[in-house]
């Protein structure tokens, strides 16, 4: 596989690799706004959360988002933490938000119109997830 690196900007994201340099901007699906965290996935995604965009996905040279219009919990994404269950916790300014993946790809595919997720936030005493990096990490154990 070729090596290639990301960069987030605001409202751009560009990956650099062998062949060059390859910016996307909003027309091509890069969410508005600062990139926050980029997550690559070992099957070849890239995982990518914005503030203000939501929650974006870089897959088989496809750049797609969703945002609160499709039930994300919040736009502004801050971290995003894989566990072994197939699941993305999202951190953001209304707090922890567990998302299936396969809930993900369905929206993303027109499978589905809307994620349906966990959400931690004040009411239960969950801080805002907004922090810095590494805002989160998973040991890997169960949970």
């Amino acid at each position: 596989m070729q090596q290639r690196l990301w960069v987030g900007q605001v409202g751009t994201i560009t990956r650099f690799g062998a062949s060059g340099a390859r910016t996307f901007a909003a027309a091509d699906g890069a969410p508005p706004g600062p990139v926050r965290v980029l997550l690559p996935d070992p099957d070849g995604t890239l995982w990518i959360g914005s503030y203000g965009g939501g929650l974006a996905r870089y897959r088989d040279g496809s750049l797609q988002r969703i945002t609160t219009r499709e039930g994300l919990f919040d736009d502004a994404i801050s971290a995003i933490v894989p566990d072994r269950l197939g699941r993305l916790w999202l951190m953001g300014n209304r707090g922890v938000s567990a998302l299936r993946r396969s809930q993900v790809d369905s929206v993303l595919g027109g499978l589905a119109s809307r994620v349906d997720g966990v959400t931690l936030g004040s009411e239960v005493g969950v801080p805002e997830g907004n922090g810095g990096f590494p805002a989160g990490w998973s040991d890997g154990s169960s949970f």
